[in-house]
């Protein structure tokens, strides 16, 4: 992703430059978003001021001067690597020993000159999941579409070829390794190169494959997998026949059964689960 110039920021203006790496964001690299929420007595940020702090720290947008910008880079690191929220102030250090502590607050020393008191909202937004689509069919594109459209880095997959230059994966990507492996892979080749797709997606370091096919099929699959020298713990990372049962009938339906069990995984969530 291409970051922004000095220049371009200047020209943009700070709310601006905020949007506009948003915009630009490759939904791989996490930062986190700063929002000024209370501010007691003389300071230079102002209260709904917002900022991006960038995981090498660079700073996007105004979120005051530099007695602030030391504390809200600690914080957004901190946020980065945990994941979580993070609410921190900044206050004169003469007064630190006269506050209570609050839980999850943490407070920062100030040497502004200015002595006022800032409260800020870090908020991570963290790389979207990758999703990886195998099959040149109907249901292997609404897949892809809608894994987009519900927040996935949705992966259209190819069957040869290397694409290390390009967004897409191919299965000589999944076998060389030369790409980070995805959150989620779907084989929905459909009769198309199904050993290829089903051999690269098993070896690879995936912890979750879909397999479109009925359990007859997969059974079948199965064995021939085993045939073919793939172990008992990568063919347990195998799930088909793939899809919650919800009656799903044609492609857009199928890709929504599909994708409901991704998310039922990506967040833990079991069917006996009351929510």
């Amino acid at each position: 992703m291409p970051p922004l110039s000095e220049l371009e920021t200047s020209l943009l203006g700070a709310r601006n430059a905020v949007a506009a790496f948003q915009e630009r964001w490759d939904g791989k690299t996490p930062y986190v978003v700063a929002t000024i929420i209370r501010v007691h007595g003389a300071a230079a940020a102002k209260p709904g001021d917002k900022a991006i702090i960038t995981g090498d720290g660079e700073i996007i947008g105004t979120i005051g001067g530099g007695c602030l910008r030391g504390a809200v880079k600690k914080a957004a690191q901190h946020a980065i690597e945990s994941g979580e929220p993070q609410f921190i102030r900044t206050m004169p250090k003469e007064r630190m020993d006269e506050v209570e502590e609050e839980e999850g607050l943490e407070t920062f020393p100030s040497s502004c000159p200015s002595k006022g008191e800032v409260e800020v909202f870090l908020e991570p937004v963290k790389p979207k999941p990758t999703l990886v689509v195998f099959g040149e069919t109907e249901l292997a594109h609404s897949l892809v579409v809608f894994g987009r459209a519900l927040g996935f880095r949705s992966l259209h997959g190819e069957s040869g070829g290397n694409s290390a230059a390009t967004e897409n994966f191919t299965l000589d990507d999944l076998a060389a390794g030369n790409k980070p492996a995805p959150d989620y892979i779907v084989v929905a080749t459909q009769g198309v190169k199904d050993k290829a797709a089903l051999e690269a997606a098993v070896k690879s370091c995936c912890p979750h494959v879909f397999f479109v096919a009925s359990m007859k099929k997969a059974a079948f699959w199965k064995e021939r997998l085993v045939e073919s020298g793939i172990s008992d713990q990568d063919l347990d990372r195998l799930i088909s026949p793939a899809g919650l049962h919800i009656g799903a009938r044609g492609p857009a339906e199928i890709a929504v059964s599909i994708l409901a069990q991704v998310i039922q995984i990506k967040n833990e969530k079991k069917p006996s689960d009351d929510s």
